[in-house]
């Protein structure tokens, strides 16, 4: 069955297959390890900065067809005061 899209937006995919909100997030993630580096002593630096770079990765990695930065912001902005059904009718 044909399914109506919720959005009509269409990302910008600039190369490699990566959008312009991924390089973003990577490059903020970079410039992040690298202003905060000099708080971070001798050899570990290297380890500091390849753990900011799998993080990124790992925030702009899928899940269900969702990036995880949305999957996480979704998750901290949703009501936990509020019971969300999982099954919408009777079974």
């Amino acid at each position: 069955m044909y399914q109506i899209p919720k959005s009509t937006k269409t990302e910008v995919k600039l190369f490699l297959g990566l959008f312009f909100i991924d390089i973003a997030i990577i490059g903020g993630g970079i410039f992040f390890g690298f202003q905060t580096m000099k708080f971070v002593a001798g050899w570990w630096q290297i380890l500091y900065m390849l753990a900011i770079f799998s993080f990124c990765i790992f925030m702009i990695t899928r899940f269900n067809g969702h990036r995880m930065y949305r999957v996480i912001f979704q998750a901290l902005k949703k009501d936990n005061q509020k019971y969300y059904a999982v099954m919408d009718g009777d079974e």
